[in-house]
């Protein structure tokens, strides 16, 4: 019975220490702020969210080899609502934030994200699980955070991968202009 309660407080305190680390526990604080800008260098991604972390690494590659830039952070911007578009369908970018727009060729490309206001989320990224539950905890919380405070989002959301500082930044942007985002042309 003794060995029993050792292998179930064992178990026990391995599902939450996988729980912690995959930030189970963290929460996504907000506040509205000026994003930006970001000069970003980019690649296009059509089809499951997912696949989106191939498509960055590709770009940091491309700028690291080809133009030995300092890359600041990866990016990712989603145009589209997982549960409204066929996976298959799913549009959206990533790349990297650099210091400067450069100067890119096909199938890269480059553009500014303006300084736009924005809802800005932070969740911390404890290990590769972060991703996952940032965006779980993130995008609904959102939702609600913008019904109950009456904003209108003006653009697609973008995250922002800060491997050195280890949080992931969410850019939702209720400006009253144009979207800040690129716009999804392939």
């Amino acid at each position: 019975m003794k060995i029993f309660a050792i292998i179930a407080a064992i178990v026990t305190g391995l599902m939450l220490l996988v729980a912690f680390i995959g930030g189970v526990f963290d929460t996504v604080t907000f506040s509205i702020r000026e994003a930006g800008p970001y000069n970003l260098i980019y690649k296009e991604h059509r089809g499951p969210y997912a696949g989106i972390r191939i498509t960055l690494n590709d770009v940091f590659k491309y700028v690291v080899k080809q133009h030995k830039a300092r890359v600041k952070q990866g990016f990712a911007i989603f145009y589209d609502d997982p549960a409204m578009v066929p996976s298959d369908s799913l549009r959206s970018i990533a790349g990297v934030i650099t210091d400067s727009l450069l100067k890119v060729s096909a199938p890269y490309k480059s553009a500014l994200f303006p300084e736009t206001k924005a809802i800005v989320g932070e969740f911390p990224i404890r290990s590769f699980l972060s991703y996952t539950s940032g965006t779980i905890k993130f995008y609904p919380r959102l939702q609600k955070y913008l019904s109950e405070n009456q904003y209108q989002l003006s653009g697609p959301v973008m995250e922002i991968y800060n491997s050195p500082n280890r949080v992931i930044t969410y850019i939702a942007p209720i400006n009253e202009g144009p979207s800040p985002a690129p716009q999804f042309e392939n």
